[in-house]
Formats: structure tokens, sequence, C-alpha cells
């Protein structure tokens, strides 16, 4: 698995771990959303202009999954009333392992 797969996979994991919210990044109770998810996951890099090309390639792969063209349309993915953790959960994985 590539880096951006890993951080991916990664997010699902963290949304696992601390739950899954709509229509933020993140809530009180730590729960996130996929992009709150990226966005935990690669905070603690070392090197910020890697955090930001990493997050980047892996927010376009996420939208490459969904066949979105814009990424700014992920939140409303992520939003949309029928989604649930396990939808996103497992997109996250999917798009992790897109390279292989």
């Amino acid at each position: 698995m590539d880096e951006v797969g890993k951080v991916l996979a990664d997010a699902a994991e963290y949304i696992s771990e601390h739950g899954w919210c709509k229509g933020k990044l993140t809530d009180a109770n730590g729960s996130v959303c996929a992009i709150g998810a990226l966005s935990k996951v690669l905070h603690n890099s070392v090197h910020p202009l890697v955090h930001l090309e990493t997050h980047q390639k892996a927010v376009r792969r996420l939208g490459d999954m969904l066949g979105l063209e814009n990424t700014a349309l992920i939140p409303y993915w992520n939003d949309h009333p029928d989604r649930t953790a396990e939808d996103v959960i497992l997109t996250l994985k999917k798009a992790a392992h897109a390279n292989e």
C-alpha cells in the first residue's frame, strides 16, 4: 500500500475508533467526517508541505473513488441523509487499495 493508501486506511480506522459525523469536520465528541478523518491522521506530520501534498492526493483519490470531478463535493457525499458511517469507512478502505 502506498503512502496515500495508508492515509486513507488510517482515516477509515480513525472513524471506526472515534466515530463519524455529518455537517462538520469534527464534533464535540471527537467524531469526524471523511475529510476530518484525513486531516486528523495527517495532523502530526513532521513536514507541513508533505502533509499538504499527501492530504491533497488522498482527497483526490477519494474523489476519484466516488466518481467526483470536484473534490469540494465530498462533504455533500458524506452528509447525504442516507449515508452511514459504514458507507464512509468502506469507501475510504476501497480508496486506500485503489492503486494496488
